[in-house]
């Protein structure tokens, strides 16, 4: 369990670097080109940065989970229930995948039929 507390967060960190280098923007002036949800682009424009938000962020997590169950197979040896917990693991994992996907392609069916 001790390892199990020092190699998550490192896992953490790994997993969610990547957006460190995305998260660097030259400025931002929030001043005059505010986005206002006054209307139904407004609206859809904002959503559809909270979801695409939302999508990678449970990418990323999928990572992680896959990592972890990767870990608890490896450590489980004969140890039945550290394997069927990894094997929970990695199905959350999928659906977390499929979830995602259902999101962005709902989203995209709303904006197709609103003719966006």
């Amino acid at each position: 369990m001790k390892k199990l507390i020092l190699i998550l967060p490192i896992v953490g960190l790994l997993a969610f670097s990547p957006l460190l280098g995305l998260a660097q923007v030259d400025t931002i002036d929030l001043t005059d080109d505010a986005p206002v949800i006054a209307d139904l682009d407004g609206l859809m424009a904002t959503m559809q940065t909270l979801i695409n938000a939302m999508f990678w962020f449970l990418m990323a997590l999928t990572v992680v989970f896959v990592i972890y169950a990767a870990y608890l197979f490896l450590t489980g040896g004969q140890d039945q229930e550290k394997i069927d917990k990894a094997r929970r693991v990695v199905i959350y994992a999928i659906v977390a995948v499929v979830v995602a996907m259902l999101a962005q392609g709902l989203f995209r069916i709303v904006l197709n039929f609103l003719g966006e």
